[in-house]
C-alpha cells in the first residue's frame, strides 16, 4: 500500500487532491519531492544555505488515531510541511473525516476574517493621516528599526536613523517620546 509519500512516477494509489482532501505536496517531475532536489541539486555556489523549506519540514506521517472531536477510530496524515489531515479510512477516495471537513469549514471563514481585518489596517494611506500622526507613524518605524539592529533605542541612534541631528530631532519629534533609563542607559520609547 503506498503511504502517500514520494510516489513513483506511475503511482495510482488515487492520492492527488480534489475535493476529498489531501494533495500529494510539490513534485519536481524527477520522481522526488522539491525538498530532495534542493538537497541534491542545490547549486554549490550557496554552500552553507539551508533552505527555510528543509529546515522547517519533518517527515511525513500517518497512523491510527481517534477523532479530537467525536472520538471515532480515524487516521492522521501529515505531509511534513505543516498540513495535515484526518481520514476516515487509507486508499481511494481519500474519505476525509466529517469532523475535519467542518473543522476546516469553520477555519476557513475564521482566517478570511483575519485577512480582511490585516487587509484593512494595512491598506491604509499614509497621506491619510494627519500631521501628527504622521510623525508618530515616522518614529515608532524608526524606534522599531533601532530596536532590531541594536540592544539599546538611544536618542542618538533613532535620530541618525531619520537623517536628523539630535536637536532637529528633539524639536520635530519632542511630543512623541520620551526618555528612560534603562540598565543605566538612556533610551526612547513612544509616549
Amino acid at each position: 500500500m503506498c503511504n502517500a509519500w514520494n510516489h513513483s512516477p506511475g503511482c495510482d494509489c488515487g492520492w492527488g487532491g480534489g475535493s476529498s482532501g489531501g494533495g500529494g505536496g510539490i513534485r519536481t517531475g524527477l520522481g522526488g519531492s522539491l525538498s530532495d532536489s534542493i538537497k541534491n541539486y542545490a547549486p554549490k555556489a550557496i554552500e552553507g544555505y539551508q533552505s527555510p523549506i528543509i529546515a522547517d519540514t519533518r517527515e511525513a506521517q500517518t497512523y491510527p488515531t481517534t477523532c479530537w472531536w467525536c472520538g471515532a477510530e480515524v487516521f492522521y496524515h501529515t505531509n511534513g510541511y505543516g498540513d495535515s489531515v484526518l481520514f476516515d479510512s487509507l486508499g481511494w477516495p481519500w474519505q476525509v473525516h466529517s469532523c475535519w471537513k467542518t473543522y476546516w469549514d469553520k477555519e476557513k471563514i475564521r482566517r478570511r476574517q483575519i485577512n480582511r481585518r490585516y487587509s484593512a489596517i494595512t491598506n491604509v494611506n499614509f497621506w491619510d493621516f494627519n500631521e501628527y500622526q504622521q510623525k508618530r507613524l515616522i518614529l515608532a518605524g524608526a524606534i522599531q528599526a533601532v530596536r532590531s539592529q541594536k540592544y539599546f533605542i538611544k536618542e542618538e541612534d533613532v535620530a541618525s536613523y531619520l537623517g536628523l541631528e539630535v536637536e532637529q530631532f528633539r524639536k520635530h519629534y519632542f511630543l512623541f517620546y520620551e526618555l528612560y533609563v534603562e540598565d543605566k542607559v538612556r533610551q526612547v520609547r513612544l509616549k
